[in-house]
């Protein structure tokens, strides 16, 4: 095994940073005289730095949080911030840093394939989040620029590797990453055996406030339908606890009791009782019978555990009615999407709970869909063979005779 190779990982989304760095997390464990490198390309890394890898390169947080396609609206809010600016200089700054690595890791989608392909010129692994045969294919110049700059792709599911495959794509499916991010500790918040928890995952960008309001009115209508429920309300890192302390109280949840480990706050209402949960999400979704959410990977991965969700249109820029529908088509009858009515949502939610036959089918479903773990180990070693510390791979971004 080569000792003392620099890889760098560039990834272009939050959920994509949580990718990359669990994967390299493994590949150290295999490699641990490895050096790596991070380069987010939304955001500023803060989950890199979780993870205690190294950032470099340049970052700026958009207003958008990197949802620049979810509307017209939202491309320019991020152009006024300055985002073509910030792309100028990323362009920039990977140009500057050709041969300076022994290979790259591009997490995400045909842009981030493109620059540490193109731009940076490094002999590259693509692992592609973004595009499903579930959802929509890619298309023929997304194909042609795989063939050209991946030593190798990996797919995010079984279907869409078939259909890379197809089209000449060095690629197969070796797992889900998203479910390898589940880290778990065992906590159980204190919940009694009798209750039901249902997770709310109101996700982590700024649309987090809105959709908690959202989810929090949904938990009141739940509540007056069943009282065997306990409500477990995700608090996603980056997110400030205080001001979803506020907002509960605001909708008339009281203070109750001593906020200990995990739990950030504790609720009662009408005999309900609520937890604000931080940095255990894995034993949040673990503890869950279901789950009702406006997330994007915190909702997959909820369905990956066997978890049914039920989900609707949010009022932000992330889970749209497009997103919803696309999310729709990814998780298939694992997800219930439903009309932006609470009455409705918790008459769902109510009947899944009630109906064994119709929650093991969606538990199925979703863990068919998802995939198994393991993925993150199994890439990395893919990426420990496919990328050594060799001088005359730097300047070469693809060898056909390594595969």
């Amino acid at each position: 095994m080569a000792v003392g190779r620099t890889l760098l990982f560039l990834s272009n989304g939050h959920g994509e940073d949580l990718i990359a760095a669990t994967i390299a997390a493994r590949l150290l464990e295999i490699d641990p005289e490895a050096r790596v490198v991070a380069y987010p390309v939304v955001g500023d890394g803060k989950t890199y730095r979780r993870f205690g890898l190294p950032v470099i390169g340049v970052q700026q947080v958009m207003p958008t949080g990197g949802f620049i396609l979810k509307g017209t609206g939202n491309l320019w809010k991020d152009l006024r911030a300055g985002l073509l600016s910030l792309t100028f200089r990323q362009v920039r700054d990977l140009f500057k840093r050709r041969g300076s690595v022994d290979g790259a890791v591009a997490v995400g989608d045909a842009y981030a394939l493109f620059l540490a392909g193109r731009v940076l010129k490094a002999r590259t692994v693509f692992v592609a989040t973004a595009k499903s045969e579930y959802i929509r294919g890619h298309f023929a110049i997304e194909y042609a620029l795989m063939r050209s700059c991946a030593c190798k792709v990996f797919a995010r599911d079984a279907r869409t590797a078939e259909a890379m495959a197809r089209r000449g794509v060095d690629a197969v499916y070796a797992g889900n990453v998203m479910m390898d991010a589940l880290s778990s500790s065992g906590e159980s918040f204190g919940l009694l055996p009798e209750k039901k928890a249902v997770a709310l995952l109101p996700g982590s960008r700024e649309d987090a406030y809105r959709n908690a309001s959202d989810l929090l009115q949904v938990a009141q209508a739940l509540g007056q339908r069943r009282g065997d429920l306990v409500f477990l309300l995700s608090v996603a890192p980056g997110i400030d606890t205080g001001a979803l302390v506020d907002l509960a109280s605001g909708l008339g949840w009281c203070a109750v009791g001593t906020p200990g480990g995990s739990v950030a706050a504790r609720f009662a209402k009408d005999g309900q009782e609520l937890l604000l949960v931080e940095g255990a999400f894995g034993d949040l979704l673990r503890q869950a019978e279901i789950v009702v959410g406006l997330a994007g990977t915190a909702n997959e991965q909820a369905a990956g555990l066997g978890r049914p969700v039920v989900s609707f249109p949010g009022t932000g820029m992330q889970y749209t009615r497009r997103f919803a529908l696309d999310q729709k088509r990814l998780l298939g009858d694992a997800l219930s999407l439903v009309e932006r009515d609470f009455e409705q949502v918790a008459l769902e939610v109510d009947r899944i709970l009630s109906d064994s036959e119709r929650y093991r089918h969606m538990a199925e479903t979703g863990r068919e869909r998802m995939g198994e773990p393991g993925g993150a180990l199994r890439i990395a070693r893919e990426i420990s063979r496919l990328l050594p510390a060799d001088e005359g791979l730097r300047a070469s971004p693809r060898r056909t005779s390594e595969k």
